[in-house]
């Protein structure tokens, strides 16, 4: 007789796939990701444009074309030569020294975006070291670690960040180092639980007899293990911290002139607010924009990641 058929076997489906595949069913999170990758771009080329080309500088000033609404034309006769727009008009206006609010918005979205992931890559390299020891060890070392971290947490955050930049000199990097070192908090508490669930774990028992170091376990087999809760909590932070920036740059602590940010160019439209809208809906809209979406990607990672509400699908 011939033999059965082989069943055939389901294909395996890698974590990654799996986490992608339910992540495209979310369409907000889609249009969240479509929005960061055109933020992404947009700041990348903005970091090009205005270093190496001269007519997209944010900090050149023409007075004779102050205040200018968006896709108003540039007129020449009025500005010396070399200091027409590249577009041949003003796609986004001009503030109250004529500068291009175009060029300034390209500017603005690299500055806050680089002090996001900065930022955010501080308080995770804190929150993972505090984290993974207090989870790890346990007893007098998780007091210690928890105790510190319940004190910075009765601080208000904000007005701890405004006190620190008030007092250090002005500085793009003071601020992505006082954000990151004032919100690791949160991340500390994730990788806490986290490890304390997976120490008991066999793995987590087969490494140390093994022989293999505290740290080497911690950082080469917990932390991994650990890290999707840490990753959600990531994206949102990013977006926190680009609100932060945003917020010391409007009250005059954060990005200094002529530097652009978008916190200052909506600090700069809040005089002419009914004169010239556009300065401060311009900004506001992309801060709201960009904030929705680091949030929206957050909330459709956090349950591609959670396996019950995989299965519920």
């Amino acid at each position: 007789m011939a033999a059965a058929p082989a069943p055939e076997l389901a294909p395996s489906v890698s974590l990654k796939g799996e986490v992608w595949r339910h992540l495209r069913r979310d369409r907000l999170a889609v249009a969240g990701l479509v929005v960061l990758a055109l933020l992404f771009v947009t700041a990348l080329l903005g970091k090009l444009l205005t270093e190496w080309v001269v007519v997209f500088d944010p900090t050149l000033v023409r007075l004779p074309e102050k205040l200018l609404p968006p896709l108003a034309g540039a007129r020449a006769e009025l500005l010396p030569e070399g200091q027409l727009p590249a577009l041949g008009f003003y796609l986004l206006g001009t503030d109250d020294l004529g500068r291009d609010v175009f060029a300034r918005m390209l500017q603005g979205s690299f500055v806050s975006l680089s002090i996001g992931f900065v930022a955010v890559s501080i308080e995770l390299a804190i929150g993972l070291l505090l984290g993974g020891l207090a989870g790890f060890y346990g007893g007098r070392v998780d007091a210690l670690i928890m105790r510190f971290t319940d004190v910075m947490l009765c601080f208000p955050t904000f007005f701890l960040i405004l006190t620190v930049v008030a007092l250090l000199p002005p500085s793009i990097w003071n601020i992505m180092i006082v954000i990151g070192a004032t919100s690791w908090m949160g991340t500390c508490r994730f990788v806490r639980a986290e490890l304390m669930a997976l120490r008991e774990q066999d793995f987590v028992r087969a490494a140390r007899a093994l022989g293999l170091s505290d740290a080497r376990v911690i950082f080469r087999h917990m932390i991994p293990n650990a890290i999707a809760p840490v990753l959600v909590s990531a994206t949102i932070a990013v977006a926190s911290a680009i609100l932060t920036e945003s917020a010391l740059s409007y009250l005059g602590f954060g990005v200094q002139p002529p530097n652009a940010s978008w916190g200052n160019i909506l600090s700069d439209g809040r005089t002419f607010l009914f004169d010239a809208p556009w300065l401060f809906a311009i900004p506001g809209g992309a801060i709201l924009l960009v904030v929705l979406a680091f949030n929206l990607v957050g909330e459709g990672l956090r349950d591609a990641l959670n396996p019950r509400l995989r299965r519920g699908r």
